[in-house]
């Protein structure tokens, strides 16, 4: 927040959503108590497969209203064992999550999280932690307009270590907020 007009004599000039970075220390033995946790046939976690790629590229411009496949290819490629879909039962993807290694004192950042519902949201937050190692430091970086995942993090045990609204030059970027647990750019917080 204290850059906001450093950024705004530079051209930016559309305030945006304000986003809260929070840690959160894995703890496996907590996580189902976590983690509002429902038996719901409907939804189905995986593991991220290549022949899933299109359906993810595809979900993805669904949230964020444009095609990020030149960035998002490449990141899946990297970080395809801690990348885990959701989807109903008839197989439409309802939700994908991924894990990105980090360095410092943060293991892995969970850049994106997005899901349907907030169901989807939970199942898909518990198979990745689940896949993180026990004790791993890990970073969320959530938008403030989601309060269900904002309270799903928290029930974690995550603490929110800062606060920044995002700024755009052009237009500005309107997500659907309940689809949102975490948004994809991490790039400054790549500690």
């Amino acid at each position: 927040m204290h850059r906001v007009e450093f950024y705004k004599k530079r051209g930016f000039t559309v305030e945006s959503f304000m986003t809260e970075l929070r840690y959160y220390s894995v703890d496996h033995a907590k996580l189902a108590a976590s983690l509002k946790l429902e038996d719901d046939a409907n939804i189905i976690v995986k593991p991220y497969s290549e022949e899933m790629l299109q359906a993810v590229l595809d979900y993805d411009k669904s949230i964020a209203g444009q095609d990020r496949g030149d960035y998002l290819r490449p990141c899946l490629q990297a970080y395809k064992k801690l990348v885990f879909v959701a989807t109903d039962a008839e197989g439409k993807l309802t939700g994908y999550v991924v894990a990105i290694n980090m360095t410092g004192e943060v293991s892995y950042g969970i850049f994106p999280l997005y899901g349907d519902t907030e169901q989807v949201q939970s199942d898909l937050m518990r198979q990745v932690l689940m896949a993180l190692p026990n004790g791993s430091k890990i970073t969320f970086y959530t938008p403030d307009n989601n309060a269900p995942v904002a309270r799903m993090i928290e029930a974690l045990g995550a603490k929110t270590v800062l606060n920044s609204k995002r700024l755009y030059t052009k237009h500005e970027v309107k997500l659907p907020f309940k689809k949102v647990g975490s948004v994809l750019n991490y790039v400054a917080f790549g500690i």
